[in-house]
C-alpha cells in the first residue's frame, strides 16, 4: 500500500479508531514506539530522556553483538551492521546517529585491538561505516562538536591499514 492509499483509508476512520490503531501500532512494533517517543515528547526534558534511554538501548545491543565474551560468544558484525542501518533509517536525530556509528567503530576498534587482525570484510565495514560517519559529520557541521574521536578513529585507522582519511 502506498501513502495516497493509506492517508485514503485513515480518512475512514474516526478519532477513537486512530487513536486504538496508533496504540496497537505503538505496542507491537519498537521502531514505532521509538519514533512516537521522540517525536511527541511532551517537552524538550522528556525529549532529551527519551533520547538518552533509546541511545543507552543501542549501545547495549552494539556492545553484545560486537564485544563478545571470546569463545563462548561469537561477534556478530550483521546484526550489529543492521542495526546501523536501522538507525541511520530512522534518522530520528543526527546526534544519535553519529553517536551510535562512532560507538559502533570504537566496538570495533576496541575488537581489533583486544584480539588482532579479523578479515577483509569486516575491514570494508568499518570503512564504509566511517566515511558515512565522518559525512554527516562535516554535512552537519558538527566538526568540533567530533573532533577528538574522528582524529583517534584516523590515527587508529593508519596504524591498521584502514582508509579512514
Amino acid at each position: 500500500m502506498n501513502l495516497e492509499h493509506l492517508e485514503s483509508r485513515l480518512k475512514g476512520k474516526n478519532a477513537t479508531e486512530l487513536k486504538y490503531l496508533l496504540m496497537d501500532v505503538y505496542s507491537k512494533f519498537p521502531e514505532v514506539k521509538d519514533y512516537l517517543d521522540i517525536a511527541i515528547s511532551s517537552n524538550q526534558k522528556e525529549n532529551q530522556l527519551n533520547l538518552e534511554k533509546l541511545k543507552k538501548r543501542y549501545k547495549t545491543l552494539l556492545t553484545k553483538y560486537l564485544c563478545p565474551n571470546v569463545p563462548e560468544d561469537v561477534l556478530d558484525e550483521e546484526r550489529a551492521m543492521s542495526l546501523i542501518n536501522l538507525i541511520r533509517k530512522n534518522n530520528l536525530t543526527i546526534r544519535l546517529t553519529i553517536d551510535c556509528e562512532l560507538y559502533f567503530l570504537n566496538c570495533c576498534k576496541d575488537f581489533i585491538l583486544n584480539y588482532g587482525y579479523f578479515d577483509e570484510d569486516f575491514y570494508s565495514t568499518l570503512d564504509e561505516v566511517f566515511k558515512r560517519l565522518s559525512d554527516s559529520i562535516f554535512e552537519n557541521h558538527l566538526e568540533e562538536d567530533y573532533k577528538e574521536d574522528i582524529e583517534s578513529l584516523i590515527q587508529f585507522g593508519n596504524e591498521y591499514g584502514l582508509e579512514f582519511d
